[in-house]
């Protein structure tokens, strides 16, 4: 004979539980189109509490990824903390491209001037004490502020080439704003130029070391900074077009080799010539 459950000892006999992972939920047979609200996949016939498939999102918010830390807070903690985002974990920062909160645009725009501001100084000292080592002083002081002025325009350039390119694909206003923030956050790598000055002064005896050599190895270090954020950028790319991993970090090295050319006669051929009119008019 079946024990009736209201007369049994155990309180929870005859109850019905539902497990804390999914519970009860509709039926995937919903025949309509459902977009995902963040990306905009299609997510007909899947349960309503699913993720989406193409970015992970569920119920529109990416639960993978946490927020930007410069995007929360202007510290120097957490400018360090998106340094080490942008340069060790690009994709993670390349996935909040799909994230339906607001990002501050003016907050990563002051990033990159950071990160600009910077690189531009390590890189005036590296280029003056290559200068004074070479020339001498009067014609280190003379061609400085020259010099300055194309150091900071090659850097601002190269920074900002990648939104020209990356602005087409983004007809959505609150995505294109997404990609900007983004695309100012992988110049987080301009923060390791103050490499340069200790490498510059490490080399006591400019004889050891001409001055051509000294470039060239400063121009090689420049290259894998924007190497490292060319890493950022092809994820970027690869989650907002439908094309494989290897081919959108392809497209990302494209630039990185146009700026090398560039470097080479913006940040070596232009300050060395300047320093030899400045030695000229000096010892003139």
């Amino acid at each position: 004979m079946r024990e009736d459950p209201r007369e049994s000892d155990d309180p929870l006999a005859g109850h019905l539980f539902w497990s804390r992972r999914g519970g009860r939920d509709l039926s995937a047979e919903v025949d309509y189109d459902r977009p995902c609200t963040v990306c905009g996949y299609n997510l007909r016939g899947m349960p309503l509490r699913s993720r989406c498939p193409e970015c992970g999102s569920l119920g529109g918010w990416n639960l993978y990824d946490e927020a930007v830390a410069w995007d929360d807070e202007r510290t120097l903690g957490a400018f360090i903390s998106t340094c080490i985002t942008a340069i060790f974990r690009p994709h993670r920062l390349a996935r909040h491209v799909w994230r339906p909160a607001r990002m501050d645009l003016l907050a990563a725009r002051r990033f990159r001037r950071i990160a600009l501001t910077i690189a531009s100084i390590s890189l005036i000292i590296v280029a003056f004490v290559i200068t004074l080592r070479t020339c001498g002083i009067p014609a280190a002081l003379l061609s400085i502020p020259f010099q300055s002025a194309a150091i900071i325009v090659w850097l601002n350039a190269v920074t900002l080439e990648p939104l020209s390119r990356l602005k087409e694909w983004s007809v959505n206003s609150s995505l294109a704003r997404r990609v900007q923030c983004i695309v100012h956050y992988a110049s987080a790598t301009l923060a390791l130029s103050p490499l340069h000055v200790v490498l510059v002064l490490l080399v006591n005896d400019p004889h050891d070391c001409p001055w051509q050599m000294a470039a060239a190895t400063h121009v090689a270090l420049l290259i894998v900074q924007l190497w490292l954020a060319a890493i950022a950028l092809g994820w970027l790319m690869y989650e907002l077009i439908d094309m494989p991993k290897i081919q959108a970090h392809v497209m990302a090295l494209g630039p990185v080799i146009t700026a090398t050319a560039s470097a080479a006669i913006i940040l070596v051929a232009v300050p060395a010539t300047i320093a030899m009119l400045a030695l000229h008019l000096v010892g003139s």
